[in-house]
């Protein structure tokens, strides 16, 4: 008899947990069934109220920490640069011509006899002709293509300073260097943070010590880094930008060669309105190419 009231009482627990138990059911069931009948409505709701609460949040921060742009959005970058975030600078040296060198002002470069076979036969190594370009000199001088206007122009006598990444995965020696010294000498050194080179898992035994001894020489700091495993470009971007120290990132390719006046005409513009993303232009085999800075 004992057992039995036991049981007794226990059966009125059990039908609280059922009846529970359905309750949540039929809330779940609600859920679904309103996400399915009005499921755009709902989302937008959802929406609203994620807004709504992130501009509550944020409004309690003091007002030094965002600017408000007159449209009422948040800012989270300011639109300029303070003044001790500037430097002064000075142009870069004139590019001096080198006549009777090869590729000397981006002229072609003629194979001697004995060399054309070795070009046709190593042309397979990056898809261009590596023994035409191993004969220019590393540190050759480039034409100023800008337009007659473009070499006149008055730039703001301070701007900010820039790290440049640049990102490779077994390149030829001879372009990876060139891009570097093409950066070295034709970019203001006031405003020449550093170099960042990213290697992206190469598997080329001259990009590993021979490049660390090369770069110890270069006249702006150079930093190194190596991904443990291909992450590919945008990775390795980032993996370079994580490293920067300058107010300004810029992205090249490995290779390409600049030209003089690039890096003020890129950076004047960032100094006029600091959120926005701006381009630039650079010269590599007569061809024109687009790549960007942020402020």
């Amino acid at each position: 008899m004992t057992e039995a009231k036991n049981t007794k009482k226990l059966k009125p627990q059990e039908n609280d947990e059922s009846d529970k138990g359905i309750k949540d059911c039929n809330k779940s069931d609600f859920i679904t069934n309103l996400f399915k009948l009005n499921g755009w409505k709902t989302t937008l709701l959802i929406v609203l109220v994620s807004l709504i609460v992130r501009s509550l949040i944020h409004s309690n921060k003091p007002a030094s920490a965002y600017n408000r742009r007159k449209h009422g959005f948040l800012e989270l970058v300011p639109e300029t640069y303070r003044d001790d975030e500037l430097v002064e600078w000075t142009p870069a040296p004139a590019p001096v011509s080198r006549p009777g060198e090869p590729g000397d002002l981006g002229a072609a470069v003629e194979i001697p006899a004995h060399l054309k076979e070795e070009a046709k036969r190593r042309f397979t190594e990056h898809q261009f002709d590596v023994v035409a370009n191993e004969l220019m000199s590393l540190n050759r001088t480039m034409p100023d293509i800008r337009y007659p206007e473009c070499q006149h122009v008055t730039f703001p006598r301070k701007l900010p300073k820039v790290s440049i990444v640049i990102v490779y995965h077994n390149e030829a020696w001879s372009t990876l260097i060139r891009t570097m010294w093409s950066v070295v000498t034709q970019t203001p050194r006031e405003l020449l943070k550093e170099i960042i080179l990213v290697d992206d898992f190469s598997t080329k035994d001259y990009l590993e010590k021979p490049l660390q001894e090369y770069v110890k020489n270069y006249p702006v700091p150079i930093i190194l880094s190596r991904t443990m495993s291909r992450v590919g470009l945008i990775q390795a971007r980032l993996l370079g930008a994580s490293k920067a120290t300058g107010k300004v990132l810029v992205f090249l390719d490995a290779h390409c060669e600049c030209i003089q006046g690039w890096m003020e005409a890129l950076l004047a513009p960032i100094v006029e309105s600091r959120p926005k993303l701006r381009t630039a232009h650079y010269i590599s085999n007569y061809q024109r190419f687009i790549h960007f800075g942020v402020g």
